[in-house]
């Protein structure tokens, strides 16, 4: 799913599979390991796009050119369905 501004800014929300494994290129990108809700994800910034691999909710990933504050607030909001 993606969504776009006026300014042509994108968010992208990926979701696979539930046997699927999200890849995201990190390299020559900055990895940073974080705690959102208590459980581990993963953060690659490269070329100032954002990508968020979020493993604790049924596996899903954020990528965007936005900031790492706002992307860690959009996948704090969205929950699993139980």
């Amino acid at each position: 799913m993606t969504f776009k501004n006026l300014d042509d800014l994108e968010i992208r929300f990926i979701q696979g599979g539930l046997k699927s494994q999200s890849q995201i290129d990190s390299e020559n990108g900055e990895i940073i390991e974080l705690l959102i809700d208590g459980n581990e994800e993963i953060l690659v910034i490269k070329e100032d796009i954002y990508s968020l691999l979020v493993q604790s909710r049924g596996g899903f990933y954020i990528q965007g050119s936005i900031d790492k504050t706002t992307i860690i607030k959009i996948a704090d909001s969205i929950e699993k369905n139980k």
